[in-house]
């Protein structure tokens, strides 16, 4: 009886070690890998038990507060990365708000659950081992053999996180190396968005657009779009339209900021990007008037890439400005066309250059549409899904009805920053592990432009810029490339790169599809 009372707490904290480690360790990790955690977790939670049970305490305490966070991205984003970290980063509390509304219910349950267990492990009384030595051996393989290791072997560096092999404090090093990488880029935009352009115009080809509007989207994958091929029509504007369509344009990127900071500016490799030449200074070089409409929050206190850029525009609003702050939804992207609309009436002597940023189909996809659907697919949250790009469609048909009836020359160019996953309970999440979370469309509609083009090669999002000067007719001395763009001309890359979560190079060819159309395949066989 009294070897079972002795051994009872250690099962009790070796089980608890065990869900607990399954809560924030990543799906895609390897079964041995995750077994390993759990061990090496469990020896060092019994070794600091020996020494302190007010250090073990504060240990259970720190690692269910690690769960509580992690927990709940795995089950809704699949992982925490250097992307999620960075879109928390800049996080407002509305934003904050939706994301707990992804939450499934079962989730905060198994916390409360660990919870619970975290507080009585902490209670429990844990019968003293004789040789301490022994564990103090263990306990320096563990804590500082491994981590010394390494430094030796590998220079020293900020991803403090490689040192540690307990998972806990592991994650906790993780999120700080992260945030101090942020915060240095951070510095960096500061930094450089000070300079000036080095943009060098060597010659316009053809006459300057009097406008010029670029709407960008917010999360949304081309094979949503009927245009592109989905079985709803739920692109009418689009549909009736000539314009020219990309069939294969990538996003840079599965995340907002690391995309369309290497899209917006110029990027002649993924992992670097000139800040002060972007689309905005480029437009006031050419001598346009340049102006930023948003329903995106611009960050208050910290300058993020996005915010920065917009507020190098000569004129820029977001629909969050100088508003109470609904802490639950966003407002409609419909928001935004009066302001659009009184931006594009203004009398100048100059041209206009537009940009117009969406929340257009951001997770949680239910408020983007006030929870409403016009035909059901699959799931509730697809239908959503499927509405919200209908949406779109009507937001750009407005913008340009605008510009027709003005009747003055323009092109309008609409693209998505990244797309989404579909996960296997039929839910919308981003992804940088399937094809889809990069596979965005890219369409425009000109005055000169009378009937609709298909354009098959493939396209990338760090091209952007050379589109954009090919497009309105200058050739820029600081962007050169041996295809033209808008042709289907083979673009000048051995291969198509991306970058996942974490910013690193991935073959987009390598990754597998996560297409809706077989998502409908395999429901029609399984209700066979």
């Amino acid at each position: 009886m009294t070897k079972i009372k002795f051994i009872l707490p250690y099962i009790g904290l070796l089980l608890f070690i065990g869900i607990q480690i399954s809560y924030f360790i990543s799906p895609e990790e390897l079964f041995i890998t995750k077994v390993l955690y759990i061990l090496i977790t469990y020896i060092f939670s019994v070794i600091l038990v020996q020494f302190s049970k007010n250090l073990f305490n504060v240990f259970l305490a720190i690692s269910f507060f690690v769960s509580v966070f992690y927990y709940p991205v795995n089950i809704v984003y699949g992982k925490v990365d250097y992307g999620y970290i960075y879109s928390v980063y800049y996080t407002n509390v509305r934003e904050s708000f939706s994301y707990m509304k992804m939450i499934p219910i079962k989730v905060y349950l198994n916390l409360i659950l660990l919870a619970i267990i975290t507080i009585a492990l902490g209670k429990l009384q844990y019968k003293r081992f004789k040789n301490r030595v022994l564990y103090c051996i263990v306990l320096y393989c563990i804590v500082l053999y491994f981590p010394i290791k390494k430094i030796i072997l590998y220079p020293l560096n900020k991803k403090i996180y490689h040192y540690s092999n307990i998972l806990p404090i592991k994650k906790i090093l993780y999120i700080i190396s992260e945030v101090y990488t942020i915060k240095e880029e951070q510095e960096n935009i500061n930094i450089n968005m000070r300079k000036p352009s080095s943009w060098e115009i060597i010659e316009k080809t053809k006459p300057l657009k009097k406008n010029i509007i670029v709407i960008i989207g917010e999360s949304a994958r081309r094979d949503f779009f009927h245009n592109y091929g989905f079985l709803i029509k739920n692109t009418p504007f689009i549909d009736s339209t000539p314009h020219i369509q990309f069939e294969n344009y990538v996003s840079v990127s599965y995340g907002t900021i690391s995309s369309l900071s290497r899209t917006l500016s110029l990027s002649n490799t993924l992992k670097d990007y000139q800040i002060s030449d972007n689309i905005v200074s480029l437009g006031h070089k050419l001598g346009y008037e340049t102006y930023w409409v948003s329903n995106q929050e611009f960050a208050e206190k910290i300058d993020s890439y996005l915010t920065t850029l917009a507020n190098s525009t000569r004129h820029h609003t977001s629909l969050h400005q100088g508003k109470v702050r609904n802490m639950i939804n966003y407002p409609m992207d419909d928001g935004m066309l009066p302001i659009f609309d009184k931006y594009f009436d203004e009398k100048t002597t100059k041209p206009k250059l537009i940009i117009v940023h969406m929340y257009g189909s951001h997770p949680a996809i239910k408020d983007r549409v006030n929870g409403e659907y016009d035909e059901f697919l699959l799931s509730k949250n697809i239908s959503y899904y499927s509405k919200s790009i209908k949406n779109t469609d009507a937001f750009i048909d407005h913008i340009y009805k605008k510009l027709k009836d003005s009747e003055e020359s323009y092109y309008l160019i609409y693209f998505s920053d990244h797309g989404q996953g579909i996960k296997k309970d039929l839910t919308i999440t981003h992804t940088d592990r399937y094809k889809e979370g990069y596979n965005v469309p890219l369409l425009i509609w000109g005055d000169d432009i009378d009937k609709s083009v298909s354009i098959q090669s493939r396209r990338t999002g760090k091209d952007f810029l050379y589109f954009f000067s090919e497009l309105i007719g200058v050739r820029l001395k600081n962007i050169h490339r041996n295809y033209r763009f808008i042709s289907e001309d083979k673009n000048d890359d051995s291969k198509t790169m991306v970058l996942d979560g974490n910013l690193n190079l991935q073959d987009y060819e390598k990754l597998p599809s996560n297409g809706v159309k077989d998502f409908i395949k395999n429901n029609k066989s399984n209700n066979k």
